[in-house]
């Protein structure tokens, strides 16, 4: 993960805004080792939005990907939640 001007709490994966602006996210990932659905989600102040739905129906380990842009205000928390399924892993950006 990428970060700048603070604000990321490792220990609870949420981001807490330190200005208003723009902001760009990117998710890359691999889906649960079992042929099931996985859906993740982006929380801004609790209000969850779907950024990644996959069904997973013919094999395990897919790769999940995804960017958006967001606009935030100063304060405002945001996190990602695995809402559905699982996933094997994230992968950094680089």
């Amino acid at each position: 993960y990428e970060y700048r001007g603070g604000g990321f709490d490792t220990s609870t994966g949420i981001y807490k805004v330190p200005e208003n602006g723009f902001y760009v996210f990117g998710l890359q990932a691999n889906s649960g080792i079992s042929k099931n659905t996985t859906k993740i989600n982006f929380y801004e102040n609790n209000s969850g939005h779907t950024v990644v739905y996959d069904g997973n129906v013919m094999g395990s380990l897919n790769n999940l990907g995804t960017s958006w842009i967001y606009i935030l205000q100063k304060g405002d928390e945001v996190h990602l939640k695995v809402s559905i399924g699982s996933v094997n892993d994230f992968i950094p950006f680089i």
